[in-house]
């Protein structure tokens, strides 16, 4: 998909989706579009409420409790120096305009700590609530949580340390901890098995008991404190347990966090099967198990593990970031991220060998990603209050799976094919993944089309005559009837809703 293409998405809006719904076998009994004129005569049976229980989530103040958590990974940064040239500093309204426009609403990581420069993060602070924003903050003052060394047998020790007392963190958060720019604190991006064994009594877990506290000292809540996790390779080879690393994470922060890029080269269609639906399968289970949302990383870049041509890590097409996305959603992810949204500093050296990190390159241009994630979080956000309060039930699939998958291997397989009042769903040659949702009792598809190169059409046929809320690249319709089709772009994914 082209950039011009990218844009004529936005274009075509509200015209597209009325056409969506255009099978070669419509009739009037099939479906109709509810108008302002025909709203008050249109008939339909009211689909039943089923039984529910709340779904499992955190919400952030700042942003609202029905607003999905979309996290930018690396923010606008101060300027420096590459191989002589100088590197503009990205701490602009402009920039922050444009990450703004990419639909992210949280920022985390930079170069920066409040305890080493307090007026540069308190500008930070300014900007992302001038553009209703939420900031992620280091604050080494009071504690440090790093992966520390490794020993003799190769596995991390714990690094970390906390340095204040209770009443040191009681005083401390008060100079930030009501500014509306401030999300939370930022603690660590994947600590190692070492920090998170010894659940509780571990230092992230005394650090964590300490923040909570703290912020309850102040009046301050719902602003938890960031922790992504490693996938499940690292931790395995420093002979840890990564179910146990897991759902000490859920115990102690109330949700999972976590990272797994899958596009690899040398790999059938570049896609690491293994690495992503197998780290994504013991995800999804510990946070049911646990009883928390999960939130994972969507890979924008590659090409940034060595100084090489042809590292493990291949930079996904515009389409396969917008696949990850949707897949994560059809899973029940709570929380989207991406990595990384500016690009660091640390990683300019890559730009030699093809290297691609982030929404925005090293002077703050725009890149595909920027358009990859901007199609994501249009649509996102347009469902984010049905997404928050919905819960997975299944997963239907349909036409060939990406890689070297099977169908069987998704947690959660419904292998009839039939959830609630959906009888039938019909790819034809094409393939889809359906992610099956109660919302409060009502019932609620993710369609998306599992493909990251070809255009699909689904067909979803129901048990009566219902009215649906259908939303497509942001844009919401209602239609009645029992039988319609989608038509969705590599990677692109609509919601339809029960009424």
């Amino acid at each position: 998909m082209s950039f011009k293409n990218v844009k004529r998405l936005f274009v075509l809006g509200l015209s597209s989706l009325i056409l969506l719904c255009s099978c070669g076998t419509k009739t009037a009994k099939d479906w109709e579009l509810v108008t302002d004129a025909n709203k008050d005569s249109v008939k339909y049976t009211v689909a039943k409420t089923w039984d529910y229980e709340e779904a499992d989530k955190i919400y952030f103040d700042i942003l609202g409790e029905d607003v999905m958590p979309i996290v930018g990974y690396w923010g606008p940064y101060k300027e420096t120096m590459y191989k002589g040239a100088e590197i503009p500093s990205l701490r602009t309204d402009e920039m922050w305009q444009l990450v703004k426009d990419t639909g992210v609403n949280l920022v985390t990581q930079n170069n920066d700590a409040y305890s080493d420069s307090k007026e540069t993060l308190l500008q930070t602070l300014d900007f992302a609530e001038k553009y209703g924003l939420g900031y992620f903050m280091k604050d080494h003052e009071l504690f440090i949580l790093q992966r520390g060394t490794k020993d003799a047998s190769g596995f991390f020790t714990d690094g970390s340390s906390v340095f204040g007392t209770q009443e040191d963190f009681n005083e401390r958060i008060k100079e930030y901890v009501n500014h509306k720019g401030f999300a939370g604190l930022d603690f660590v991006d994947e600590p190692s098995w070492s920090m998170l064994k010894d659940g509780k009594n571990s230092n992230i877990g005394k650090v964590t008991d300490m923040y909570f506290k703290a912020l309850e000292a102040n009046g301050a809540a719902n602003k938890y404190p960031w922790l992504n996790l490693f996938p499940a390779g690292m931790v395995t080879k420093e002979g840890g347990n990564y179910t146990e690393y897991l759902k000490s994470t859920a115990e102690i922060l109330g949700y999972i966090s976590y990272d797994a890029y899958p596009f690899f080269h040398d790999r059938k269609d570049d896609l690491n099967t293994s690495h992503l639906y197998g780290n994504l399968g013991q995800v999804y289970d510990a946070a049911r198990e646990s009883g928390v949302p999960f939130w994972a990383f969507v890979q924008c870049g590659g090409n940034w593990d060595t100084f090489d041509e042809h590292t493990s890590c291949k930079p996904p097409l515009l389409e396969q970031t917008l696949w990850e996305t949707n897949l994560f959603i059809a899973y029940g992810a709570k929380g989207i991220q991406y990595y990384t949204m500016c690009m660091p500093h640390s990683n300019f050296p890559y730009i030699e060998h093809g290297g691609e990190t982030g929404m925005f390159d090293m002077f703050g241009n725009k890149t595909k990603y920027f358009h990859a994630a901007q199609i994501a979080n249009t649509q996102i956000n347009a469902c984010s209050a049905t997404l928050m309060n919905s819960t997975q039930h299944g997963l239907i699939a349909k036409g060939e799976m990406p890689g070297e998958t099977r169908a069987s291997d998704l947690r959660s397989y419904i292998a009839d094919g039939k959830f609630r009042e959906l009888t039938e769903v019909d790819s034809g040659d094409t393939s889809a993944l359906i992610g099956c949702f109660d919302h409060k009792g009502k019932t609620m598809l993710w369609v998306m089309n599992n493909s990251y190169y070809d255009n699909a059409q689904v067909f979803l046929t129901f048990d009566g005559r219902y009215c649906f809320d259908v939303v497509q690249r942001g844009e919401r319709v209602k239609i009645v009837g029992n039988k319609f089709d989608l038509k969705l772009s590599a990677g692109e994914a609509a919601m339809v809703e029960l009424n």
